[in-house]
């Protein structure tokens, strides 16, 4: 049995931003997963602190993430893939204080998906 992923990268970009509309902005991918025989696999992400991305120095942004509508954090979430495959919908929403000074943010984590 083995998996693969229509994508090696995933990026969600959030864009430009206004700072009002900062805290609570989301940004959307989805991806495929595709393996040779119906399997239960376990998802997680790496890189993250408290189930947050930090997006900068300073931590005055960071992001959270879910996967088909649940959270994703420091525990492993389980998904069945059907012999056919599995469209997985990714989300990034933005946590901001009030302090936060304009300019280019950035965040990144590994997403490690293996069979259960």
């Amino acid at each position: 049995m083995s998996c693969s992923l229509n994508t090696s990268d995933i990026l969600l970009e959030h864009g430009i931003v206004p700072a009002i509309h900062l805290n609570g902005h989301q940004a959307t991918a989805d991806v495929s997963l595709s393996c040779t025989d119906t399997t239960d696999v376990s998802v997680l992400l790496a890189g993250s602190k408290d189930g947050k991305i930090e997006m900068g120095s300073g931590g005055n942004v960071s992001s959270t993430l879910q996967i088909n509508g649940t959270p994703l954090g420091e525990n492993s979430e389980m998904f069945t893939v059907p012999a056919g495959g599995l469209s997985l919908s990714l989300k990034s929403t933005l946590v901001a204080s009030e302090n936060t000074p304009p300019g280019s943010l950035s965040g990144s984590a590994t997403l490690i998906i293996t069979p259960a």
